[in-house]
This record gives C-alpha cells, sequence and structure tokens, in this order.
C-alpha cells in the first residue's frame, strides 16, 4: 500500500492509474475510427477497476454502462449538436454528470440479485435499442496532435482522482469512460462513430456481466472468499467478452474494407 495525504493506494490502484494513461496515449495517436473504437473496446480499465475496488458485481457495475452511453452522448449533442460549445467544455460537463449521477446512484440502488437482473434487462433494452437507430456512417480519421508529456499527465491525474473516490462511486468506476475521456477528445471528428463503439461495447458486456456474476454467486455458496471469486468471474468475463468481440470486430473491419474498396 503507499500512502498519500492519508489516502492508501494499493497495488492494483497504481496499475490502474498507469496502465490506462498508456492506453489512452495509444488511443490518442491512432489515425483511424476502426482502431480507436478497437482500443477502446478493450476492458483493461474495467478489469483494474474491478480489481482495485474489489467489490463483487452487481446492479451499479451495470447501470454504470448507461451512464457510459449517456456521456459519450452528452459530449456529442453539445460539441456537435449545440450552439458551437468547445469540446473540451462538453467533456468536462459529461464527466460531471457521470460522476454526479454515479455518486447518487451508487448510494441508492439495491445490491441484491434482482436488482442486478432488472438492470441488466433495462440497459439491454436501451444499449440495443440506440445501436438500432444509429446506422454507421463513415466518419473522418484524426490523430492528435497534442504533445504526449501535456496530454499523458493530465490522463494519469484524471484516474487519480477517480480512485480518490472508487468507494463512493462503487460499481460506477468499472465502467467509468477513463480511456473514452481522451478518446472523445480525439475522435471529436468521428464522435457518432464512438458512440455507437459504446453502445455495442455496452451490449456485448451484458453476457460478460452476468457469467461474473454467477460465477461469483456460485464460488461464494462455496465459501470461497470474495477476492478469489472476483478474480476468477473477471477470467470468465473476459472469455465471454473476446468470444463476441473477435468475430464483431472481422465483421465491423470487413464493411471497412469494403467501405474502402
Amino acid at each position: 500500500m503507499t500512502a498519500m495525504s492519508g489516502i492508501c493506494f494499493n497495488a492494483w490502484d497504481i496499475a490502474l492509474v498507469l496502465v490506462v494513461t498508456g492506453q489512452a496515449g495509444i488511443l490518442a495517436y491512432m489515425h483511424h475510427p476502426k482502431w480507436k473504437a478497437l482500443v477502446l473496446s478493450t476492458p483493461i480499465p474495467f478489469t483494474l477497476a474491478t480489481l482495485a475496488l474489489d467489490r463483487p458485481v452487481d446492479a451499479t457495475n451495470v447501470i454504470g454502462f448507461l451512464n457510459l452511453i449517456l456521456f459519450i452522448n452528452v459530449v456529442r449533442w453539445v460539441y456537435r449538436d449545440g450552439a458551437g460549445v468547445p469540446i473540451v467544455a462538453a467533456i468536462i460537463l459529461a464527466i460531471v454528470t457521470y460522476c454526479g449521477l454515479g455518486l447518487v446512484l451508487a448510494s441508492h440502488l439495491p445490491e441484491h440479485g434482482q436488482a442486478f437482473w432488472i438492470a441488466c434487462a433495462l440497459t439491454a433494452a436501451i444499449a440495443i435499442t440506440a445501436f438500432a437507430a444509429m446506422p454507421r456512417r463513415d466518419d473522418p480519421g484524426h490523430r492528435s496532435s497534442l504533445p504526449v508529456w501535456i496530454k499523458m499527465p493530465i490522463i494519469a491525474l484524471i484516474v487519480v482522482g477517480l480512485v480518490l473516490i472508487k468507494q463512493n462511486l462503487k460499481g460506477f468506476i468499472a465502467a467509468f469512460p477513463m480511456v473514452t475521456i481522451v478518446g472523445a477528445y480525439e475522435a471529436r471528428h468521428s464522435l457518432w462513430t464512438m458512440s455507437r463503439q459504446i453502445m455495442l461495447l455496452t451490449i456485448m458486456f451484458m453476457p460478460a456481466l452476468i457469467s461474473m456474476f454467477l460465477v461469483q454467486t456460485v464460488l461464494a455458496a462455496h465459501q470461497v472468499s470474495m477476492t478469489v471469486a472476483i478474480r476468477w468471474s473477471l477470467v470468465v468475463g473476459w472469455i465471454v467478452f473476446l468470444a463476441q468481440l473477435i468475430p464483431i470486430t472481422r465483421h465491423q473491419w470487413a464493411k471497412y474494407a469494403d467501405a474502402e474498396a
């Protein structure tokens, strides 16, 4: 544990800060939207945040993805569809909205099994409906010109701030748009594509979250410690998620190839 002004950072907290900062940096300097979408879809921040929190998956993790959908669309509505609001201001507004809703909901959402299943059904229905209402567009590519020595410390500070309030956010921290914050800035010319990708990501995450919840429940019933149960559930969750991500990514890239031909 590393102590900072009375706040303790465990090894997973430090890994979260370092890895997410690196992932966001990689995203920032990719040009094509399809590569940005792939990096954005990788559930590394979710995994590390869950390990850092050491808290089983529940309704807050699920509703966090609805909050994530709201985040990217707040940016899109305010920046692209608003009255010329700067992208940085749009992102700040979206961050405040996510954290505000997350803190309120985390303190009121019940943690029993029924709430989890209701949250899954609600989130899946909204994500599928929203995704179907947004046809694919060929947004322009863009690569950051902001120096890495400016960008990376900003990303790291944002993640450190999240770590400081992780217990209050509960499962909402796992779905927090850590990489999407810089992704929204870099993809400001392709926010439609990014919005669709986050909705698709949410749809793919539902089976993974359900599998994690079931693994945790079964292992807990066999007197396995929750920390161990969480880690095994993440392994199963990754398998379920990749089983969807790989074929879907190949299908999407085939469409990009046809469009570019």
